[in-house]
C-alpha cells in the first residue's frame, strides 16, 4: 500500500493524459491557490503502545522533518495550547514544562531556557504545525516516524503510561472540576461527543491488565456517570455530563494529575440521582414520558441443572400490546461509546431492559443494527439475527446486506456496508453521523457527502478530511468503485436503497446475536455455521436471549448463577430453558459479564464485577401514539434491490462508463 501522495502532486499531477491547456491551468493554479509549495507528505495515523489513533487534521514530513497540528498536541498528546499577547505567538504546556514559540521563528523558550529549532513552526490556512524538535526539547514528548505493517508511515508516540489511583470532584456553584489522580505523568488523549468525554491513559510498563469497570458514585445532577476501565493497555476514563460547557482540560504537577474543569450552562431538569452509569440516547429514539400505566415487568423462575440452581429471569411482550414495545437502543449518539444498560433504559425513558447484541471494544456493534428504520451497521458475519417489523411482527432469520446507490440517469453503484471499516480493495462503504461527524483524510478512497435532501454537496478525490452532513451521508469508493464515483458531478442527486437479502421491505428494527438455539421448537445450535469461538460455543456462562412463542410473543430472558457462585449454563442448556418456557424459535445474545436485567431504570439481577459497558440493548419503551416519523440517514429500501430502473438505464454505473 503507498503512501500518501504529496499534497501539490495530487492536486495536479494525476495519472492521466495531460493536454496542453491543463499544463496553463495548473501553472496558474500554482500561482493564485494559496498552498504550500512543499513536497508535503500528509500522516492521517498515529501509534501508541501498538493501538492506531487518527490525526485530524493531519501531521505532515516536510523536507524529511516531521511536524504535527496544535489539534494533535491537545488530543493525542494531552498538550494544553494557550495564547499570548502576540497573536503570532503560543505557549505550550504539559505538567510542569512549557514552551513558547512564534510563528516562522526557528527559535523557542523553555522552562530551561532558549533553544534553536532545526525548523520554524508555520501554519497552513487555519492549522498550525510545530516540529516534533519542539514537543520532544519543550516538553518532554518524544515522536518518530515508523511504518505499518502494510508500509505505510504513521507518526510513533513514546509514551512512559501512568495508572489511575483516585478521583475526586469538586462542586462550584458555577462549575464542576473533576481531578484525576495518577500514578506518574503521561500523554493522553481525549475526545468529547455531545454529553459524553473519554480519557485514555496508556498503563506503565508492567502494570495489571485485568480487565474491569469501576463505576464511581459521584451524586450530582450535571454528572451523569463517571467509570473507569481497563482494555488493551489503556485505562479509559468515561464521563457522561448534563448542561455542562466545553471541557477544559489540564495536566498538572506534584502530584501528577489531570484536572477537568466543566462549567454549568443550566440547571438540570431532573432531580439529584445518583450518578452510576452513563448514555446519551440516539437521536432517532428520544423518549415519550412513560403513562402512568404499570409497564411489563421481570419475572423470575428457578431452574437447575447438576452443577447447582439457576436464576432465570423472563420478560413477555405480545405485538399486539397497545402501550408498549420492543426495541433495540444504542449506547450513545455515535457507534464508538460504550454504556451499562441500566443507563440506556433511564435515557430512553424504558421500563425495561436485557443487554443486546455483540460488540467491538471501542463500541461499534458486530453486524445489523436497525432502530426505527435507520440503518446503524450492516450484517457481517451471516449469524443469526432478530428483527421486526413496524407492526410489532418478528423474526429470527440470517440475511445478508444488499445496498444500491442510484444516480439519476447514469445507473447504480453496489454498496458493500453502512458504518464500517472497508475490508475490501473494491467497494463502497456508506457513513452517517452515527459513526463520526467527519471521516479522516484517505488518499485511497474518492467520497460523495450527500445531503438530507439527496444532492451531492462535497467531492473528494484527494484524500483530504470530509464532514458528514447532519441528515446525509458520506458514500466512500475504492478500487474500480472510486474511479465510477469520480464521474459523479456536485449537484448531482442520489437514491439510496439499503435492503436485506432476501428482501423484507417492512423491516424496522433488527439486532444481530447469535448463535440460533430452537428451530420451530427443536434444539439447533449453529455455533459452527456462525462461526462463533469456543469462549461463545462450548462454555458454561451467564446467558442472555430471545425467543418467539407459537402465538408470536417474544419472550427475553436471562440465566445465571444464584449468589456468588461462577457458572450458568450452556448453549444446550439455554436452547432447553428457552423451549421449557414456550419459545418456538430461539437465539442467543451477548451472555457473560455482559448479561444485564434493568426493571424501571434498576439493574436487577447479580452483576458480579459491577456493570458491564456495553453497545446496545433490547428495551421496553411506550408505544408511540402517532405514526412513527420518517427518521434521518440512509432508509431500508422498499422495492426490492434486484429489481431494475425505470426508464431502463444501464444495469449498473460500470456499464454506463463502458457505454461512453
Amino acid at each position: 500500500m503507498k503512501d500518501p501522495e504529496p499534497l501539490t502532486r495530487r492536486l495536479f499531477f494525476r495519472p492521466r493524459s495531460t493536454p496542453l491547456f491543463t499544463l496553463l491551468l495548473a501553472s496558474l493554479a500554482l500561482w493564485i491557490l494559496p498552498l504550500p509549495l512543499h513536497a508535503d507528505d500528509y500522516l492521517y495515523r498515529a501509534e501508541v503502545r501498538g493501538t492506531l489513533v487518527s490525526v485530524t487534521p493531519p501531521a505532515l514530513v516536510r523536507e524529511g522533518r516531521l511536524f504535527v497540528p496544535l489539534e494533535f498536541v491537545q488530543h493525542v498528546l494531552g498538550g494544553s495550547v494557550l495564547p499570548t499577547s502576540n497573536p503570532t505567538q503560543r505557549e505550550l504546556r504539559f505538567f510542569d514544562r512549557w514552551v513558547r514559540f512564534t510563528l516562522e521563528q526557528p527559535e523557542m523558550h523553555s522552562a530551561t531556557g532558549p533553544w534553536s529549532l532545526p525548523a520554524a513552526p508555520f501554519a497552513i490556512r487555519d492549522t498550525l504545525y510545530v516540529p516534533a524538535e519542539l514537543l520532544e526539547e519543550g516538553l518532554g514528548l518524544p515522536l518518530s516516524l515508523t511504518m505499518d505493517s502494510s508500509g505505510n508511515a504513521l507518526v510513533h508516540i513514546e509514551a512512559s503510561g501512568g495508572e489511575v489511583r483516585n478521583l475526586h470532584l469538586e462542586e462550584q456553584p458555577d462549575r464542576l472540576r473533576l481531578t484525576i489522580l495518577l500514578s506518574a505523568e503521561s500523554a493522553y488523549q481525549w475526545h468529547s461527543s455531545g454529553d459524553h468525554l473519554e480519557i485514555s491513559l496508556p498503563l506503565p510498563e508492567g502494570a495489571s491488565q485485568q480487565h474491569g469497570v469501576v463505576l464511581e458514585g459521584f451524586r450530582n445532577p450535571h454528572l451523569r456517570e463517571v467509570s473507569r476501565s481497563l482494555a488493551e493497555g489503556f485505562t479509559r476514563v468515561q464521563i457522561g455530563v448534563q448542561d455542562t460547557g466545553k471541557p477544559l482540560i489540564s495536566a498538572l504537577s506534584n502530584p501528577p494529575r489531570l484536572v477537568l474543569d466543566l462549567a454549568l450552562t443550566a440547571k438540570p431538569a431532573t432531580p439529584p440521582t445518583p450518578a452510576t452509569t452513563a448514555s446519551p440516547a440516539p437521536p432517532t429514539t428520544r423518549p415519550t414520558p412513560a403513562p402512568a400505566r404499570a409497564g411489563p415487568t421481570w419475572q423470575k423462575r428457578n431452574f437447575s441443572t447438576p452443577r447447582g440452581p439457576l436464576d432465570v429471569y423472563v420478560l413477555q411482550i405480545s405485538p399486539s400490546d397497545p402501550h408498549w414495545r420492543v426495541r433495540p437502543a444504542l449506547a450513545a449518539d455515535t457507534l464508538h461509546v460504550r454504556h451499562s444498560v441500566a443507563y440506556i433504559c433511564r435515557q430512553a425513558g424504558a421500563v425495561a431492559g436485557l443487554n443486546g447484541g455483540f460488540f467491538a471494544a471501542q463500541g461499534p456493534p458486530v453486524g445489523l443494527l436497525v432502530v426505527d428504520g435507520e440503518w446503524i451497521s450492516s450484517p457481517l458475519l451471516n449469524r443469526t439475527i432478530l428483527a421486526a417489523s413496524a407492526s410489532g411482527q418478528v423474526r429470527l432469520g440470517r440475511w445478508t446486506f444488499s445496498g444500491r446507490a442510484h444516480f439519476e440517469g447514469r445507473g447504480f453503484l453496489q454498496v458493500s456496508a453502512v458504518n464500517r471499516n472497508h475490508t475490501q480493495p473494491d467497494e463502497v462503504v456508506i457513513y452517517t453521523r452515527r459513526w463520526a461527524s467527519s471521516l479522516p483524510g484517505d488518499s485511497r478512497s474518492t467520497r460523495l457527502a450527500v445531503s438530507q435532501q439527496g444532492m451531492v454537496v462535497i467531492k473528494e478525490t484527494y484524500g483530504r478530511p470530509v464532514e458528514i452532513p447532519e441528515g446525509g451521508y458520506v458514500m466512500c469508493a475504492r478500487g474500480r468503485q472510486a474511479q465510477a464515483l469520480e464521474r459523479i458531478q456536485l449537484g448531482e442527486t442520489v437514491r439510496l436503497e439499503l435492503g436485506t437479502n432476501p428482501a423484507w421491505p417492512e423491516l424496522w428494527w433488527a439486532l444481530e446475536g447469535g448463535p440460533r438455539l430452537l428451530v420451530d421448537g427443536e434444539v439447533r445450535i449453529t455455533s459452527s455455521e456462525e462461526g462463533f469461538r469456543a469462549d461463545v460455543s462450548s462454555s458454561c456462562a451467564s446467558r442472555s436471549a430471545a425467543g418467539i412463542t407459537k402465538s408470536g410473543d417474544l419472550l427475553l430472558v436471562a440465566v445465571e448463577s444464584p449468589g456468588t457462585e461462577r457458572g450458568g449454563v450452556t448453549l444446550q442448556e439455554l436452547a432447553g430453558i428457552m423451549r421449557k418456557l414456550g419459545a418456538r424459535q430461539a437465539i442467543n445474545l451477548d451472555g457473560g459479564g455482559s448479561t444485564t436485567v434493568v426493571q424501571d431504570g434498576r439493574t436487577i439481577n447479580r452483576v458480579r464485577s459491577g456493570p458491564r459497558l456495553v453497545s446496545n440493548a433490547l428495551i421496553v419503551v411506550p408505544k408511540p401514539q402517532i405514526a412513527p416519523a420518517t427518521p434521518n440517514g440512509p432508509q431500508p429500501a422498499s422495492p426490492s434491490p434486484t429489481q431494475p430502473e425505470p426508464g431502463g438505464p444501464p444495469a449498473s454505473l460500470h456499464e454506463a462508463m463502458s457505454a461512453d
